[in-house]
């Protein structure tokens, strides 16, 4: 089954709609909503080895004017009393999710809860409770049977819709697209099982360019080497610094040469060689 990546704000949506339980209430002043969970969005490829282990952290997240897309926004506009809202004070309401796909079978995702922002577009973790900003900090931990190219988090709103300019009430309650953040991870090296490597990134958004900062890791699992966790190495015993190497995927012979302390190998410095072992 093929998966059509124009479709994924859409499906991600439906993912952040789906998962929203919030009853309009609050106890103690905190925001009652869904603890974040994982999920696995699949194709109907069989499942396979797991050879890499991407971690991502979710650190921040700026939204500043508090702007949704198409000239909207999730508060009263400033000169406005918006009172179609009566005693309601709408408040903006983000859920983030996560997706990585690796070359072959699942796509994986994982889904925060939604969560308040403050006046200024921060997240406000104040009006949440704990278990909820534990869950915000905690780094969230996929296995794949590939490198993916990109992390990609897809970022939702729920609640009011308001003109930004006219103050008029488009939406009382909807879930809205929010913004697109895409992390390339094509010529990011994975580290080895043995160590770990943390980046850390602010992205802007592709959609009404608010900001996310992250940290992720990417690193081979078990013995897997090579800029996409797909070969099998052993030392040359003629040479240290040169690695003989299999590929997982086609069986390919190749040499190559060792980098990190000779903890990986770099796949365009490698030779493939004419032979090839069959598993």
């Amino acid at each position: 089954m093929s998966f059509n990546f124009l479709s994924v704000p859409f499906l991600v949506t439906v993912i952040a709609a789906a998962q929203f339980n919030h009853d309009n209430s609050a106890e103690n002043g905190q925001y009652a909503g869904r603890a974040a969970s994982y999920n696995n969005a699949t194709t109907d490829s069989p499942d396979l080895p797991t050879a890499v282990e991407v971690r991502i952290k979710l650190k921040s997240y700026l939204d500043q004017g508090l702007r949704l897309p198409n000239g909207m926004t999730c508060v009263c506009p400033s000169g406005f009393q918006c009172s179609y809202l009566g005693t309601v004070e709408p408040r903006c309401f983000m859920a983030f999710s996560v997706m990585v796909s690796p070359p072959r079978g699942s796509i994986q995702y994982m889904t925060t809860e939604f969560l308040p922002l403050t006046d200024s577009g921060a997240l406000d973790l104040s009006r949440v409770t704990n278990e909820q900003a534990n869950q915000w900090s905690q780094p969230h931990v996929f296995h794949l049977n590939g490198k993916p190219a990109a992390i990609s988090v897809f970022v939702h709103h729920m609640g009011v819709e308001i003109n930004a300019q006219t103050g008029a009430l488009a939406q009382m309650q909807s879930v809205v697209h929010v913004d697109t953040f895409v992390q390339d991870l094509q010529q990011v090296l994975p580290t080895t099982a043995s160590k770990n490597d943390d980046h850390s990134v602010t992205l802007t958004g592709q959609v009404i360019q608010t900001q996310l900062s992250l940290s992720y890791s990417v690193k081979c699992a078990g013995d897997a080497l090579g800029m996409n966790c797909d070969l099998q190495c052993n030392q040359s015993s003629v040479q240290s610094d040169i690695a003989l190497c299999r590929s997982i995927d086609t069986g390919f012979l190749y040499t190559c040469s060792y980098t990190d302390n000779n903890l990986q190998v770099r796949f365009h410095n490698c030779c493939q060689h004419f032979r090839r072992i069959l598993r």
